[in-house]
């Protein structure tokens, strides 16, 4: 029995070939890591899953401008304040984030879980 005499076997060929490639596309995305972002700009917040190794900054889907960093929510040791700041702008270059309302150093400043 040949494939090109039964239809059935035909169909189920082609179904099995186009899963396979599906299944193929899906594997190969690349990995995305769920990360806080802060705008630059109007320091508005954002969370997003963004790919393993993305260039950054990243769109601002509101202001449509390239201003999306890492953040990390903090709490300043010195003043008590509590907030968001940019943790990382380019590679090789970490931020020295500071608290703005007491302007304390990144020492003073932990991470809060």
């Amino acid at each position: 029995m040949d494939w090109k005499e039964n239809k059935v076997i035909a169909i189920g060929a082609g179904a099995v070939l186009v899963l396979c490639i599906i299944m193929i596309v899906i594997i190969l995305q690349p990995k995305k890591t769920l990360v806080m972002l802060m705008s630059d700009s109007n320091q508005e917040i954002f969370t997003g899953k963004v790919p393993n190794g993305a260039k950054f900054p990243l769109l601002n889907p509101k202001t449509k401008m390239m201003d999306l960093y890492p953040a990390s929510k903090v709490k300043c040791e010195k003043c008590g304040w509590e907030g968001y700041v940019i943790t990382f702008k380019k590679p090789g270059e970490p931020v020295d984030p500071r608290c703005p309302n007491c302007r304390a150093q990144t020492i003073y400043l932990r991470s809060i879980k």
